[in-house]
């Protein structure tokens, strides 16, 4: 019997060794999208400067086409599933000429540290393109200029806590023409050291040693 349960803690301490351990998702910025406002954490509207504190919801869902407007007859503006479009100032005529950067934001529910990974490209080649950010609380963590239609994938990992806002931003670069860009973003906690994944395995082996000593005594 004691033989058994040594042997049993053998085996948890080498599977303690080989198996991973995955990371947990908090928020999937396409899984999670919806039609509603808040629905899992996510916002969706616009800076109406360039100050984060500016944000706005957007106004209108057009369930037909899954896409978030700011008033679609006059602006550009607009949020969907895997992407947005700005308004900028420097504008095609056909719409009105304002600033309004497409803001997708995500309402953390959960405290520590977390690891943000996506994809970036331009839908269509062409225009000056688009500067695509990420802010956490109003202040500006992650950037970069996309020009292309070239997949980008991004990765940060930050320290949050429960409240704090982390906002996916597409501004216009120049004007807003061909501004559509694909900005995705997935959010989990990171995936363990393998440190703290190995530590088990020696207390067990430990373990195992110790009973054994304990029956030959």
């Amino acid at each position: 019997m004691l033989r058994w349960f040594s042997a049993g803690i053998l085996a948890l301490g080498m599977m303690a060794v080989v198996c991973p351990v995955s990371a947990t998702t908090l928020a999937n910025s396409v899984a999670d999208f919806s039609g509603t406002q808040g629905n899992k954490g996510w916002l969706y509207g616009y800076y109406a400067t360039d100050a984060p504190d500016s944000f706005t919801q957007a106004s209108e869902f057009d369930s037909s086409n899954g896409m978030w407007y700011e008033d679609s007859t006059n602006y550009w503006l607009c949020l969907w599933m895997i992407g947005a479009h700005p308004e900028g100032v420097d504008d095609a005529p056909v719409k009105t000429s304002t600033d309004q950067w497409a803001v997708r934001r995500w309402v953390s529910d959960f405290t520590g540290s977390v690891t943000i990974t996506g994809k970036l490209n331009k839908f269509v080649d062409g225009g000056d393109g688009t500067l695509d950010s990420i802010f956490v609380n109003g202040v500006s963590l992650f950037s970069q200029l996309v020009t292309t239609t070239d997949m980008d994938m991004y990765s940060l990992t930050v320290d949050l806590n429960e409240g704090d806002t982390v906002d996916f931003v597409t501004s216009p670069v120049g004007n807003d023409l061909y501004d559509a860009t694909h900005f995705t973003a997935l959010i989990t906690t990171p995936t363990p050291e393998p440190s703290t994944v190995l530590y088990l395995a020696p207390c067990l082996v430990g373990l195992a040693w110790l009973l054994r000593r304990r029956r030959r005594a």
